[in-house]
């Protein structure tokens, strides 16, 4: 299937599995339209539809090198054909899915917060960026072959936390050791947490298994933080939206994550968490008003950029003959 996907061009693969399609789906659809009224146009709209979204995903699926499972997709379509609810995980998934929530919500944010109101924006964020690399290197020893380490990624890998040495050099009013300490700690846990939460997805629904995990992750922060005296009073008018805003952007986020963790490589995914570090820099010249141009935040800028680029570059293909 790959040798005739990368030999043929996607146009003629295309002009000759949409008729096939269209074909298949007019039959399902004529017999279940039956005797009730319904148009030519729409029969034939419906049919395009489907059609053209099933070649579509099939094609993508190839494309990524088949590495979803073909039963995966199969529940995914039904799930959106059949407009039902996700199947809750149940007995030991549960509460897989309910240490998973402790592990990667609770205790990472627990540090990952600490570590924010100890640090500087930029500082933090480079700290972080860890995270990226950690990933690579743990995905090597877990899945052997199938995302082994290779001399760019070993590069990649020490220019990165060279990057991050060059980021830390003297400390320049960028926070307290408690603060870094904190900070390495939660980018441990979270690069830990990808591998388990691949696991997890593999058995469980990864809507499910998102909702459990920030579900029972947030509540036992909630239940901490009121334990220790903390409130969830605004301070200002704005409070209300920015903590909704907050919410969105770390369910939201973790959703896209967990699927595309589920179904890639770890060290490919893992890799892009260099968008933190530049992020952080940005936002916090923007909005805290902390400086840009430092030299160490630039060089570290650098050094990893050049890191990511050589952990995710292709290897070299041979030729299909």
């Amino acid at each position: 299937i790959m040798n005739v996907y990368r030999c043929v061009s996607r146009e003629r693969v295309e002009q000759f599995l949409y008729p096939q399609v269209y074909h298949l789906v007019r039959g399902v659809l004529d017999e279940e339209v039956g005797d009730r009224s319904v148009s030519e146009n729409d029969k034939e709209f419906i049919a395009n539809f489907y059609k053209y979204g099933f070649v579509g995903l099939m094609l993508e699926w190839i494309r990524c090198d088949m590495r979803a499972k073909p039963e995966e997709l199969v529940d995914q379509l039904s799930l959106l054909l059949e407009g039902r609810l996700p199947a809750m995980p149940k007995g030991k998934i549960l509460a897989e899915c309910c240490a998973l929530g402790l592990w990667q919500t609770t205790a990472q944010y627990a540090f990952f917060y600490s570590a924010v109101a100890l640090l500087t924006g930029a500082f933090g964020g480079i700290l972080n960026s860890t995270q990226s690399f950690l990933g690579v290197i743990f995905a090597h020893f877990l899945y052997g072959d199938a995302d082994r380490m290779t001399p760019a990624k070993t590069l990649g890998c020490v220019l990165g936390f060279a990057g991050v040495l060059i980021g830390t050099i003297g400390n320049h009013g960028g926070g307290s050791a408690w603060g870094v300490f904190c900070m390495l700690l939660a980018t441990v846990i979270f690069t830990l947490s990808g591998p388990w939460n691949k696991s997890v997805t593999k058995k469980a629904d990864s809507f499910a298994v998102c909702f459990l995990n920030l579900f029972v992750g947030g509540l036992a922060l909630l239940l901490i933080g009121l334990a220790l005296g903390g409130s969830l009073h605004p301070q200002s008018a704005l409070g209300l939206p920015v903590l909704l805003y907050l919410a969105f952007i770390c369910g939201a986020g973790y959703v896209i994550w967990a699927l595309l963790m589920k179904n890639n490589p770890v060290s490919r995914i893992a890799i892009f968490g260099f968008v933190n570090p530049v992020v952080n820099v940005l936002l916090s010249a923007l909005l805290n008003g902390e400086p840009l141009f430092r030299w160490q935040y630039l060089g570290a800028l650098v050094f990893v950029c050049v890191g990511i680029w050589l952990v995710n570059k292709a290897p070299a293909q041979k030729g299909v003959r």
